[in-house]
């Protein structure tokens, strides 16, 4: 996992929300990273949890770690270990972590410096975050989104999701006067209004206004939320895949409703003294169709929603609602068409820049907006 704040005590957060049997943790250490299944020996570092080494997590509990003595570097990276001593179905897990994995079949070997590995992945599985505690700390600035924000379409082991870039380009304007964390809270297909959009299970993807006590309120040191979300409330009403509507009547929204909701996070993060920065939604024409070109969504923007997504934008821009705006639409939109996406920033699907679309996007940010 990659960090964005150093410092030398770190605590970790493990979880079993959306497991239906208790999560039995036999064992579990941190470490340095030394790339690939590799650890440094001498910062190996085991993890208890109310002075025990093993655990039984509830389900629908999340646990967190005694805190640890470990000396992490700004952007380092670092290796959980996980022993699991009977068979565990990870069902709390998430789907796009773009960071190896690795599986060994060879009992406890947490505190091994070399995983011998039987098997790859790329999800993350029970562990949901880390608290870096740092003296210089100025906060955590949490980004709240989809799969903009989660990395969609960036490269695994790059760390080239556009919070890495941001928690990169702070770390290179205070250097170690100033130590913000950079929590990245996006989910594949989320929205902000409904849970499993896409006809998916609601625990693969809850609903910004579902999970923001969860992914903000209850993270360490929240001052800043960057709230990116939206643009799947409207390619979702009416769906179409492959010409059949997704069959869930809750996917229809108006542009008030998705304002509604942007004023309803305002105010519960405002009642935690959380000041809430809006990004405006960026175009998705074309969005549904695969790089090669086949149409597999055939709605997923119409010149309605188009509408919608202008509408909502200006309220963005001009409401004075947020404590500061992010116009990432003017940053990536073809001038010469405004609802696309710049093509030297679009990933090629349509929705998701790329890697010069994300460095953009983050360029874009006056820094002075976190005081």
């Amino acid at each position: 996992m990659h960090v964005s704040a150093g410092g030398k005590q770190v605590r970790v957060w493990l979880s079993n929300e959306f497991g239906t049997k208790p999560l039995i943790i036999g064992a579990a250490s941190i470490a340095l990273s030394m790339g690939g299944s590799k650890i440094k020996a001498d910062t190996i570092r085991a993890l208890t949890f109310n002075g025990l080494l093993s655990i039984v997590v509830a389900p629908g509990a999340p646990i967190l770690s005694d805190p640890v003595a470990l000396d992490i570097s700004p952007l380092g990276d670092v290796a959980i270990s996980l022993y699991l001593p009977e068979r565990t179905v990870p069902e709390t897990l998430h789907g796009a972590g773009l960071q190896t994995a690795y599986l060994s079949a060879h009992g406890n070997v947490v505190a091994s410096p070399v995983m011998v590995s039987v098997g790859t992945f790329l999800q993350r599985l029970f562990v949901t975050a880390i608290e870096v505690q740092s003296r210089a700390a100025a906060g955590t600035i949490v980004a709240l989104g989809d799969s903009i924000t989660d990395g969609a379409r960036s490269a695994p082991n790059t760390n080239q999701r556009w919070p890495d870039m941001l928690a990169k380009r702070l770390a290179f304007e205070y250097k170690a006067n100033k130590a913000f964390g950079v929590a990245n809270e996006g989910i594949n297909g989320n929205a902000l209004l409904h849970s499993g959009v896409y006809g998916e299970p609601i625990n693969s993807n809850v609903s910004a206004l579902a999970r923001f006590d969860r992914d903000v309120l209850a993270l360490a040191g929240s001052r800043y939320v960057i709230l990116l979300e939206g643009v799947n409330d409207l390619d979702s009403i009416g769906l179409k895949v492959h010409g059949k509507r997704v069959d869930n009547p809750s996917l229809s929204a108006t542009a008030a409703d998705i304002i509604g909701g942007y004023k309803q996070l305002i105010a519960r993060a405002h009642e935690h003294a959380i000041k809430v920065i809006g990004a405006t939604i960026m175009p998705f024409e074309g969005d549904g169709t695969d790089p090669d070109g086949v149409v597999m969504v055939d709605n997923a923007w119409t010149p309605e929603k188009e509408a919608m997504r202008r509408t909502i934008n200006r309220w963005i821009l001009e409401s004075r609602a947020f404590d500061g705006v992010l116009d990432f639409d003017a940053v990536v939109r073809d001038p010469a068409h405004p609802s696309k996406l710049l093509p030297a920033y679009d990933s090629n699907d349509h929705i998701h820049p790329n890697d010069a679309g994300r460095a953009a996007m983050v360029n874009s940010i006056d820094l002075s907006i976190f005081r």
